[in-house]
């Protein structure tokens, strides 16, 4: 895992080989993490001791570039502890780009019957984030939407939710895209059968949990 430091417009102005303790967390459809510590010491080229010019650079919000092989993404520096013990160390812990979302505020949203593309373009809406791809599934459908005050990426997951779609967030392009569950991925060819990881397999049939007619009353 390789990391690059970059100001908040995506210019790259380190590249931070001291980084340790990296660790990476992947969450499929929400806003992924990492968190890496900084020394606050290191050599120069004469072998020297002297302070880590890095960690005076990534500042809170500042961005870093995550390379991992052949993917790259990139988070915001959320927060930064210097716990001023002998560690000599600083931590920080970053959110993927979607992150940004949280800093726009939508209040005193009320719409009928939307679907889900009109949905997620009033939720990106003042923001620098776009749609890329929305499966076709969702524009045929139409729900109602009401929101007193909650932030642009929780509505996000609440139009993700309601239409109960996965969202991805490409933090190079800065989109955001709608998918179904089950496109998503690929087919590995397992198979489960009786002497392949399968012991037993039952099957019940209840009539009670069955509705064949919806009577509706009222307005």
């Amino acid at each position: 895992l390789e990391l690059f430091l970059a100001k908040p417009n995506k210019t790259i102005i380190a590249k931070l080989t001291e980084a340790f303790d990296k660790k990476q967390q992947f969450k499929l459809g929400g806003i992924n993490e990492i968190t890496f510590s900084l020394p606050l010491v290191v050599e120069n080229a004469n072998h020297e001791l002297v302070r880590n010019s890095n960690v005076d650079m990534a500042k809170s919000r500042y961005l870093v570039k995550a390379q991992l092989g052949q993917l790259s993404e990139w988070y915001r520096i959320e927060k930064i502890n210097d716990d001023g013990a002998d560690t000599e160390k600083k931590t920080y812990q970053l959110y993927s780009l979607g992150i940004e979302l949280t800093d726009k505020i939508i209040s005193g949203y009320e719409e009928t019957s939307i679907n889900a593309q009109t949905a997620l373009i009033d939720a990106l809406s003042s923001t620098i984030w776009n749609i890329d791809y929305i499966d076709s599934e969702f524009l045929s459908r139409f729900r109602y939407f009401e929101v007193s005050q909650k932030s642009a990426l929780d509505f996000v997951f609440q139009i993700a939710e309601t239409f109960n779609a996965l969202p991805i967030f490409n933090t190079n392009n800065r989109t955001v895209s709608l998918y179904q569950p089950e496109n998503i991925g690929s087919d590995k060819g397992l198979k489960i059968a009786y002497g392949k990881y399968l012991k037993s397999i039952n099957k019940e049939e209840d009539a009670s949990k069955v509705v064949t007619i919806h009577i509706v009353t009222g307005k």
